[in-house]
């Protein structure tokens, strides 16, 4: 069986510890704020977006309502016209051309 040596490693200085140390440390530091940025610049993106979506609906919503408006308002004044002519007596129903 064949027995494995670890290679000799020379033995690092407390200076080359702390200099790793912060390399990683300002890596993790520069990629949240890579991080933020990104986010910052896409959440920005997402909300133009969303107020014009919001804005193109509320056009369409207030045109399709006018639509409705106007659609309930002539059927009301046809009911109310109904109204009238049932209220008539019978021998005035003949000039409505029933």
């Amino acid at each position: 069986m064949e027995v494995h040596h670890h290679p000799d490693v020379e033995k690092k200085g407390f200076k080359e510890y702390l200099l790793e140390g912060l390399m990683i440390f300002l890596a993790v530091t520069m990629g949240f704020f890579a991080e933020n940025i990104r986010e910052h610049y896409h959440d920005g993106h997402l909300k133009t977006e969303l107020a014009s979506s919001l804005i193109n609906d509320l056009k369409s919503d207030t045109a399709e309502l006018a639509i409705y408006i106007d659609h309930s308002d002539r059927k009301l004044h046809q009911i109310d016209s109904l109204f009238a002519i049932l209220q008539q007596p019978i021998d005035k129903l003949d000039n409505y051309n029933l």
